[in-house]
Parts: structure tokens; C-alpha cells; sequence
């Protein structure tokens, strides 16, 4: 069987690494981030931020903080929590294409 990454992950140290989550989950759990194609989002969350909702930040060295990644980053910093259900089937269409099944 082949190893699941989600596309969620719990940050690794507070300079913004994140580790996504692997393996096969079977309940929902908090985590630090998601990717903005599985994010259902609460009118409650969006009222309480700044607009815009999803910037990308530049950082050091030609690195960035990806615009869900800074999003749920916001999100948090306002108090609310983050998480993941994988019991539901999710696809990305894009450049880097990805399918979590159930």
C-alpha cells in the first residue's frame, strides 16, 4: 500500500517549517495548516481577518510562505483551530495534481 501525504501539516518550529502529515488517518485531528484546495471555511473566520484573506509572504533566500499556509497561520493567531478530516475524498487539479482517497 502507498504511503498517504495529506496536504495538511503541524508546523515544526516557529519560523514557519512545516512536516505534512503521512500515514493513514482515520479520525479527524488538529493540525497547524491546510491546503486551500480542502479548506471549508467558517463566515465567522473570514469576518474576524484582515482583507485580504490569502497573500503570499516573501522570505529569506528566495523562499515563501505559500497563501494557505500564511492564511491558516492568521487564522490561528486570531485563536481558532485548524483541522483535518480525512474520511473524505479530495482531488487537486493544477500543475501539481493530487488525489487523497478514502
Amino acid at each position: 500500500m502507498k504511503e498517504i501525504t495529506y496536504i495538511a501539516g503541524k508546523r515544526t518550529d516557529e519560523v514557519g517549517k512545516y512536516e505534512n502529515l503521512h500515514g493513514k488517518l482515520t479520525k479527524p485531528q488538529l493540525v497547524n495548516s491546510v491546503g486551500t484546495g480542502i479548506m471549508l471555511i467558517n463566515n465567522i473566520v473570514l469576518r474576524q481577518l484582515e482583507d485580504p484573506w490569502f497573500t503570499i509572504i516573501d522570505k529569506p533566500n528566495a523562499d515563501v510562505m505559500p497563501e494557505d499556509f500564511e492564511f491558516c497561520r492568521k487564522v490561528e493567531e486570531k485563536g481558532f483551530k485548524i483541522a483535518i478530516d480525512p474520511r473524505f475524498e479530495t482531488n487537486h487539479y493544477g500543475p501539481i495534481a493530487w488525489t487523497h482517497e478514502i
